[in-house]
């Protein structure tokens, strides 16, 4: 046997033989990883080349290097056109060349405690109901689920995010929650994508199921939390008395993120960034685990700002999540509530006497077309 200091020496020598055979980031410290507290800065990426660009890649990469505080990022939005593994990312495979560089990127972002996830639906529907759920919703298909499964591990992604803008029976998303539950284990995140009227009480939106309802269930408690669409018509009254409804109607703050329009483009019923800068601090005033913000979508955030790069508009809203305030009285500060102007389409089929929750989601089948929506309303689909 060795003596101590030789042994000392040798092994002093062999640390720093393999230090200098390492790349450089395995000699750093590991990154802290964030625990899913609230609140949370959400930014949904479905954009990765603008200007349909194939070259003009979008970086995700300074939603983490210029210190935004984002948590989690989640890229869309995956469809499930048939079984057999016939799925897509927007209109590619996930897999395609074209994606290697935000795959990358969100590696990166893994690696320094962001989150990101995919999320599954949104507007363009099928992914669900006769698809991945039976049409009777009572079980799950597994040419079409098990394809989705390899997709989500394969691309090593944290979560999911269950978009549904389609008819279900409550039962397909108990189903579909439990089984990914099953699969992907108790750290895996599963979210879902309820318009803001689904929340309230007598609450309805696109998926055709009570959200109140599955909250309540076994499988609710599997769900880690909401993304509401806070626009599109689906807004009653003010964004504040909107989510309050939701609270009122047991949906836990900590369990609601509030989900806003990045740009008007974007969609309809867009809410300036300091109004809605004004609609967090209100939110944090009232609720303690105020759940955060989502933003839909990255590519052009900030643009009605003036903004010149989409990160600056998550950096502000993540200022506002988590920056500090300065002390206040709060009885003097002015509280202002900020509604969304109603989508001209819903306020037209309003005036022709169709309730404003029904005329935004018939507008959203329509994909925005009145004269569509007003024939789907007349014919009662």
């Amino acid at each position: 046997m060795l003596n101590s200091s030789f042994t000392s020496f040798f092994a002093t020598l062999a640390f720093i033989n393999t230090a200098l055979s390492l790349p450089v980031t395995d000699l750093l410290p590991p990154p802290v990883k964030r625990a899913d507290t609230t609140p949370r800065l959400i930014q949904y990426v479905q954009t990765f080349h603008p200007a349909d660009d194939e070259d003009a890649h979008l970086s995700i990469l300074p939603l983490l290097n210029k210190d935004t505080g984002i948590t989690h990022v989640i890229l869309a939005a995956l469809h499930i056109n048939g079984p057999d593994g016939n799925i897509t990312l927007n209109d590619e495979n996930p897999n395609a060349t074209t994606f290697d560089r935000t795959w990358e990127e969100a590696a990166t972002l893994q690696q320094n405690g962001v989150k990101v996830m995919v999320m599954m639906g949104g507007a363009a529907t099928g992914s669900y109901d006769g698809r991945l759920c039976s049409t009777n919703g009572r079980s799950i298909q597994d040419a079409y689920y098990l394809p989705l499964v390899s997709t989500l591990k394969y691309r090593n992604v944290d979560g999911i995010d269950l978009d549904i803008e389609e008819p279900v029976a409550l039962s397909c998303a108990q189903n579909l929650i439990r089984r990914i539950r099953q699969d992907f284990g108790k750290d895996f995140i599963i979210t879902m994508a309820p318009v803001a009227s689904d929340l309230p009480a007598g609450g309805s939106g696109l998926s055709g199921f009570s959200y109140s309802r599955l909250e309540r269930s076994r499988a609710g408690k599997l769900v880690n939390w909401y993304n509401g669409q806070y626009y599109s018509g689906f807004v009653q009254g003010s964004l504040e008395e909107s989510y309050q409804a939701g609270v009122a109607n047991g949906f836990k703050p900590e369990r609601v993120v509030l989900g806003v329009l990045d740009s008007s483009n974007d969609g309809s019923g867009y809410v300036s960034l300091s109004d809605v800068k004004e609609t967090i601090e209100n939110l944090k005033e009232d609720y303690r685990k105020f759940g955060g913000v989502d933003g839909w979508e990255y590519f052009d955030a900030g643009a009605d700002e003036w903004l010149s790069k989409p990160w600056q508009w998550t950096k502000q809203i993540g200022k506002a999540l988590f920056g500090k305030t300065e002390k206040r009285d709060v009885q003097v500060r002015e509280r202002k509530l900020h509604t969304p102007k109603l989508p001209g389409g819903v306020a037209a089929l309003m005036a022709k006497g169709h309730d404003q929750i029904t005329a935004a989601r018939a507008l959203r089948m329509a994909k925005g077309d009145e004269v569509e929506a007003e024939r789907m309303l007349k014919e009662g689909s």
